[in-house]
C-alpha cells in the first residue's frame, strides 16, 4: 500500500512535511517541536520565500546518481547544496584569482594509539556516488529555491544572491550556481592518495586545484570530502588491531611449515594461518550504525584487514561493487540469546545448532542465564556430542569482566576434555574456542591478548567481535581530519601561500604547491620508502632523480567543459578499475614499510617556517576602515529587515 501524498506528489511523512502551493510561499512545518516558520515571519524580516516550482522538486526528487541506473540511491538534497551552509556564500568572499590550490589531512595519528601509520581508504565511494555525478538544470533550480529561503542575505543590486545573474558574464553579478549550470559538472581537478595507502599524519590525502573563474570553488568540496575521515578512521582502526593480535601470534602460534602444501583449514599452512588469523576480529557493528550508508564504508574499511563480518552490507558490497563478484568476508552460524531462551534447556538448544550445521564452526551466546554454571555443568555435557558433529564449538560470553569471561571459557573447556595440544609452551584446542564481542575495543583486545597468553593459552583460541567500538566509536577528531586552503595566484601572477597558524597552537597547516613522493627501486619500480610530503619545487627535482616517484593520482578532473584531459583520463580509469583485493594487498605491502624520520620533509618545514615569519610580521592598518561612498549598494540585509530579525528571533525565543 502506498503512501498518501502531498500536492506535489511527496509522500506524507510523520515527522515533518514540507507544503508547497503552485501559487504560494513555502510553509515549513516542525511537527516534532515547538517552533513554526511560517510565511508571514519570513516576510516581516524581507526574505519572502519564492513561490515553490513543483516541476523543479520533482525533476531532482525522481533523478538517480551517477549512471542514472535503476536501484541507485536517491540524494537527500542536490549535489549543488552538499555542503555546509556557510560554503554557498564563499564563492563572493574570495578574491578572484587564476588559481587556487586545497588539500585534505590527519593532523594526528589515531587517538590513543602509539603508532602513527595511518590507513587512506573511501576516496572511490564518495566520487562515484557524488562528486563524478552529472550536474542538471534541475539541481541548480532546486538550489537556488531553497537557497534563496535558507540564507540570509546578501543581495546583489536588489536580487538575491542567489538568483541567476543576469547577464551572465557580468562576474561580479555571478554566483557559484550560475557557473554550475554553465559547465555541468564540479570544475575542479582532485588528486589523492591511492586507497590503501599508509600515511603518516600532515602527509595530503587529496589536493582540490581549481583555476580562472571557478577558482573560488576550491573549497566547496570540502565538506564532502572530509567525510573520508570516517572510513579512514575505521580502517586504521582495524588496521592497529590486527597489528596486536599478528604480534600475539607470532608469541604464541607456530609459524606455518614451509612447503606444506596449502590447506585453507590447516592453520600449519601458510594460507590456513593467514585465513584463521584475519578471522580473528569479527565486525559486529552493522545495528549500531546510524545508517546503512555508514555501515557500508566503515564495514569495507574494515575488510581490508580483516575477512570477517556479520555486516551483510559492506560484505555484499565489497564483493559485487568492488571485487568483482568474488566474496570478501565470511560469517558462521550463532546463536542469539533469544534462541537460546526459546528452547526448555540450553543444552537443547546447542545439540540443535549442531544437528542444524553439522560439520562446520558453531557460535553459541552462553550468559542467558547463569554463564558460569553452563560452562561447569552443560560443556561436559556437550562436548562428546560436538566432536561427533564433527564441530567446532565457538563460546561466546557476553556480560561480565569480559577478560574474566574469556579466561573462564578456556579452563572449562580444558576441564571438559576438548583436546587440548601444548605447541611451544602455549595450549591449543581443537574442538573448542571462544569469542568475545561484548564491550570491545582495541585496548580491551591488548588487555585480553596478554592475559590469555599469561595463562600459556594460544591466541589462536580467541576470537573477537567490535561492534560500537569498530564503526562507532570514532569522529573527526580521532585523527583531527581537516581540510585547508594552501595557495592562490592572483591575476598578474602574484602568488600567494596561504597557511593557518593560531598562536595558540595545535592546528597549523602546510603552506604552498606540495606533492607526496616514495622512493621506488631503480630497477623494479617497488616502493621501498615511506610516502614524504614535498615542495613542488623540490619533489619535481626529486622525480628528476629517477628515484622518486609521485604518490598521488588523478581521480577526478571536471576542469574541462565537454570533456577529461587524456593524462587525467588514464589515471582516473586506473583508479576506478582497481578491485578491493589489489587496495588491501596495497594495504599489506605499505604496512610492513619502515615508517621512521619525519613525514614531511625539510624543504617544506623550511618553507612553512619562511611563510610563518611573514605572516607574524603582517601589520594592521594604523587607521579604522572607511566607507569612501556611503551610497554604495550594500550586500548586507537592510538595517529595517536586521532590526525586524532580532524582534521576531526574541519572540521565538
Amino acid at each position: 500500500m502506498s503512501r498518501p501524498k502531498d500536492s506535489n506528489g511527496f509522500p506524507i511523512r510523520s515527522t515533518a512535511m514540507f507544503k508547497a502551493k503552485p501559487n504560494d510561499g513555502l510553509d515549513v512545518i516542525n511537527r516534532g517541536g515547538d517552533a513554526v516558520i511560517k510565511r508571514e515571519f519570513l516576510e516581516s524580516i524581507g526574505s519572502a520565500p519564492v513561490p515553490l516550482n513543483p516541476a523543479i522538486i520533482t525533476t531532482f526528487r525522481d533523478e538517480l546518481v551517477p549512471g542514472s541506473r535503476d536501484g541507485d540511491r536517491r540524494y537527500e538534497c542536490p549535489m549543488t547544496v552538499m555542503t555546509d551552509s556557510y560554503k554557498t556564500t564563499h564563492f563572493l568572499m574570495y578574491e578572484e584569482a587564476e588559481e587556487m590550490r586545497a588539500y585534505g589531512e590527519c593532523r594526528e595519528k589515531f587517538d590513543k594509539i602509539d603508532d602513527n601509520r595511518i590507513v587512506v581508504y573511501g576516496t572511490k565511494y564518495y566520487i562515484e556516488n557524488f562528486i563524478s555525478r552529472p550536474l542538471s538544470t534541475s539541481d541548480i533550480s532546486a538550489a537556488r529555491t531553497f537557497l534563496q529561503n535558507h540564507i540570509l542575505g546578501p543581495r546583489v543590486e536588489k536580487q538575491q544572491y542567489f538568483n541567476a545573474a543576469a547577464p551572465l558574464a557580468k562576474t561580479e553579478q555571478m554566483n557559484y550556481l550560475d557557473l554550475l549550470l554553465k559547465h555541468g559538472k564540479w570544475p575542479v581537478k582532485i588528486e589523492a592518495m591511492p586507497e590503501g595507502s599508509v600515511i603518516r599524519p600532515n602527509i595530503p590525502i587529496y589536493i582540490i586545484t581549481a583555476k580562472d573563474e571557478h577558482s573560488r570553488l576550491c573549497t566547496f568540496l570540502e565538506t564532502i570530502l572530509t567525510m573520508l575521515w570516517y572510513p579512514c578512521s575505521v580502517a586504521t582502526l582495524s588496521r592497529h588491531t590486527k597489528t596486536l593480535i599478528e604480534d600475539a601470534y607470532k608469541k604464541s602460534v607456530p609459524p606455518p611449515v614451509e612447503g606444506k602444501a596449502d590447506d585453507p583449514t590447516d592453520i600449519t599452512t601458510k594460507l590456513g594461518y593467514q585465513i584463521h588469523l584475519e578471522s580473528r576480529l569479527h565486525d559486529f557493528g552493522f545495528r549500531g550504525c546510524t545508517c546503512v550508508e555508514q555501515s557500508v564504508l566503515g564495514g569495507c574499511a574494515h575488510l581490508l584487514n580483516f575477512g570477517g563480518s556479520d555486516t551483510i552490507s559492506a560484505a555484499y558490497y565489497a564483493q559485487f561493487m568492488l571485487n568483482g563478484g568474488i566474496p570478501v568476508a565470511k560469517s558462521i552460524p550463532a546463536t542469539e540469546h533469544s534462541v537460546m531462551t526459546s528452547f526448555q534447556s540450553e543444552i537443547d538448544a546447542i545439540k540443535n545448532l549442531c544437528d542444524q550445521f553439522a560439520g562446520g564452526m558453531v557460535a553459541c551466546v552462553w550468559d542467558a542465564y547463569n554463564y558460569e554454571r553452563l560452562l561447569r555443568e552443560g560443556l561436559p555435557l556437550v562436548k562428546d556430542y560436538v566432536i561427533a558433529k564433527k564441530c567446532t564449538l565457538i563460546v561466546r560470553p557476553d556480560s561480565g569482566d569480559a577478560t574474566e569471561q574469556v579466561l573462564l571459557a578456556l579452563e572449562y573447556g580444558e576441564k571438559a576434555g576438548f583436546e587440548c595440544t601444548n605447541v611451544n609452551g602455549f595450549k591449543q584446542f581443537k574442538n573448542y574456542a571462544v569469542i568475545q564481542g561484548d564491550g570491545i575495543n582495541y585496548h580491551k583486545v591488548k588487555e585480553i591478548l596478554d592475559a590469555v597468553m599469561e595463562k600459556k593459552y594460544s591466541a589462536c583460541n580467541v576470537a573477537f567481535g567490535m561492534g560500537g567500538g569498530l564503526l562507532q566509536k570514532v569522529n573527526r577528531d580521532t585523527m583531527s581530519f581537516a581540510t585547508k586552503l594552501c595557495y592562490l595566484r592572483r591575476y598578474g601572477g602574484k602568488e600567494v601561500h596561504v597557511m593557518k597558524a593560531p598562536k595558540a597552537g595545535g592546528k597549523m597547516s602546510l603552506p604552498g604547491k606540495m606533492m607526496v613522493l616514495h622512493e621506488i627501486d631503480t630497477k623494479t619500480k617497488s616502493m621501498i620508502g615511506p610516502h614524504i610530503v614535498y615542495t613542488e619545487d623540490e619533489g619535481k627535482r626529486k622525480i628528476g632523480t629517477g628515484r622518486f616517484k609521485n604518490s598521488m593520482q588523478v581521480i577526478y578532473d571536471g576542469t574541462m567543459e565537454n570533456t577529461t584531459p587524456a593524462e587525467s583520463q588514464i589515471s582516473i580509469n586506473a583508479f576506478l578499475a582497481e578491485k578491493f583485493q589489489d587496495v588491501k594487498n596495497r594495504l599489506n605491502r605499505e604496512w610492513q614499510l619502515p615508517h621512521e624520520g619525519s613525514a614531511i620533509d625539510q624543504s617544506l618545514r623550511d618553507f612553512q617556517q619562511r611563510v610563518l615569519a611573514e605572516i607574524t610580521a603582517r601589520e594592521f592598518p594604523k587607521t579604522p576602515l572607511r566607507v569612501i561612498n556611503s551610497e554604495m549598494q550594500s550586500n548586507a540585509l537592510p538595517p529595517s529587515s536586521t532590526t525586524q530579525l532580532l524582534q521576531m528571533l526574541d519572540k521565538l525565543c
